[in-house]
């Protein structure tokens, strides 16, 4: 029973405080304020990229900030809570994203997980972070597509897991997250082959955007 407590129960712990605090979804909160749900505009996505479609750029960034600390601050709390317990950051990291990604309450329709993603990062090595950072900026500058950006910060993360010589659990739980991400990608990318994905500087010039009944 000792060892029960020891070894499984704060994984289950982390588990459920991971999820609980990754379904907080700000973007939701912030549309529902204002008097209407994200989900039903622009893209039809609850995150980052979507709030600033529909409520600015200001609001994008205080989603993006919010979505990345809440990660941040579980993942660091999971470390200074159980440090004794290997891997529990990297699980406490993919049930936020899992939360963020399947909201219970909202219908399991959230946002897409790279907010939360890089806050974990911040939360392991702040270098990480501003690399990852730098790289979404530089990518989505070079193609104009937010989430191809995005998507490159958790391959880079992955990749970092792995040249840093973490352990195999640590990669296995890294390499189902990101393959997790890709899949709330998916539309993005069919939308893209049709043309019909919106641009950043699209974006930024208010070019109408709505959501497709048939990629959504």
């Amino acid at each position: 029973m000792q060892t029960f407590l020891k070894t499984v129960l704060p994984y289950v712990f982390c588990i459920l405080a991971g999820y609980l605090a990754g379904a907080v979804n700000f973007a939701w909160l912030l549309a529902k304020k204002r008097g209407f749900d994200i989900r039903t505009k622009g893209s039809g996505n609850a995150g980052t990229t979507n709030a600033g479609r529909t409520m600015g750029s200001g609001v994008a960034a205080v989603v993006f900030l919010c979505d990345a600390l809440k990660s941040a601050l579980m993942v660091w709390l999971a470390g200074f809570l159980f440090h004794s317990s290997p891997s529990i950051q990297t699980v406490t990291m993919a049930a936020c994203v899992a939360g963020h990604l399947y909201p219970f309450y909202l219908e399991f329709q959230g946002g897409k997980g790279i907010a939360v993603l890089l806050g974990s990062a911040l939360a392991l090595d702040w270098r990480l972070f501003l690399i990852l950072v730098a790289g979404v900026a530089v990518i989505t500058f070079i193609t104009d597509y937010m989430f191809i950006g995005t998507l490159s910060a958790s391959v880079g993360y992955l990749v970092w897991c792995i040249l840093t010589g973490r352990s195999g659990w640590d990669i296995a739980i890294m390499a189902a997250t990101v393959a997790l991400i890709f899949w709330k990608h998916r539309k993005n990318f069919a939308r893209l082959v049709k043309g019909k994905e919106l641009g950043i500087r699209a974006s930024f010039f208010k070019k109408k955007y709505r959501v497709d009944k048939k990629d959504s």
